[in-house]
C-alpha cells in the first residue's frame, strides 16, 4: 500500500477537494496534504498546476504512487474502489450485491456534480459580470436551485441517503448542499433561509461530527462552508 510520502492530494481550500480529504480519512489512508489559497477568493494561485502537474492547473488532483487522479467523483470513486476491500469499507459504494443499492448511491453521485452544481454557475456571474447582470442571473437559477434542495429534503427519511448508513452520497452531496447553502445561492435572496431545508441541514450537522470529516478538518482541509450548528 502506498505511504504518505507517496500518496498527495493537491488541495485548493474551500473546494470539492474537501469530499477526497474526507474519504481519505474514512479510509485511514496516509497521505500528504498540499494545499493552495484561491486569488481573490477565486481562482486557485499557479502554484498548484506547477506543483501538481494537473494540465488545467486544478483541484482536486490526487497523485498516488505515480497514478494521477483528477477530480473529485474520479478520485472519491478510485480510492474506494482501490482499497476499500482492503480496509472493509466498499459499502461506501453501496452494499455488495445489492444493485439497487449501488445504483441509488451512482445517481446520488451522478446528482451531486450535475444538477446540484446549478449553484456553481450561479456563482460565477458574481465574480465576472456586474452585480445587477449576476442578480437576474441568480434570480431566474433559484427553481433549479430550490428543486434540488427539495430532493435532497425528500430523501433524507433516515440518516443517510442510502441504505442507513455513510456512503460516497452522503460524500459527495454534501459538499454540493453546503456550498448552496454556504454561498447563500438563491437562498436570501429570494426570501428563503436554510431552515426551508431543516432535514438537509439535520444531515449536514451530523455528517460535519464524523471523526473522518473531523480528521480532515484538523489535517488542514480548510473548508469554510462545513455547517457544524
Amino acid at each position: 500500500m502506498s505511504t504518505s510520502e507517496e500518496r498527495t492530494l493537491f488541495y485548493l481550500e474551500n473546494s470539492r477537494a474537501f469530499r477526497c480529504a474526507w474519504v481519505l480519512e474514512e479510509l485511514s489512508l496516509p497521505y500528504t496534504l498540499r494545499t493552495y489559497a484561491r486569488i481573490d477568493g477565486k481562482r486557485a494561485e499557479p502554484a498548484l498546476k506547477a506543483d501538481s502537474g494537473n494540465p488545467l492547473g486544478k483541484s482536486p488532483y490526487l497523485v498516488d504512487a505515480g497514478i494521477r487522479v483528477p477530480e473529485s467523483t474520479a478520485i472519491v470513486c478510485y480510492l474506494v474502489e482501490r482499497y476499500g476491500p482492503q480496509r472493509g469499507r466498499l459499502d461506501l459504494l453501496g452494499a455488495a450485491e445489492n444493485w439497487q443499492e449501488r445504483a441509488d448511491v451512482d445517481a446520488w453521485v451522478s446528482f451531486s456534480e450535475g444538477m446540484m452544481m446549478h449553484s456553481l454557475a450561479a456563482v460565477y456571474p458574481r465574480w465576472f459580470a456586474d452585480a445587477a447582470s449576476a442578480r437576474g442571473i441568480e434570480a431566474k437559477m433559484a427553481a433549479n436551485v430550490h428543486n434540488n434542495l427539495d430532493r435532497l429534503e425528500a430523501a433524507l427519511s433516515g440518516q443517510y441517503l442510502v441504505g442507513g448508513r455513510l456512503t460516497i452520497a452522503d460524500i459527495m452531496c454534501a459538499f454540493s448542499a453546503e456550498y448552496t447553502l454556504g454561498m447563500d445561492v438563491a437562498v436570501s435572496s429570494e426570501g428563503k433561509t436554510r431552515d426551508d431545508w431543516p432535514k438537509t441541514v439535520a444531515w449536514l450537522k451530523r455528517l460535519a461530527s464524523l471523526p473522518s470529516y473531523q480528521q480532515a478538518l484538523a489535517r488542514g482541509a480548510t473548508h469554510r462552508f462545513a455547517i457544524t450548528e
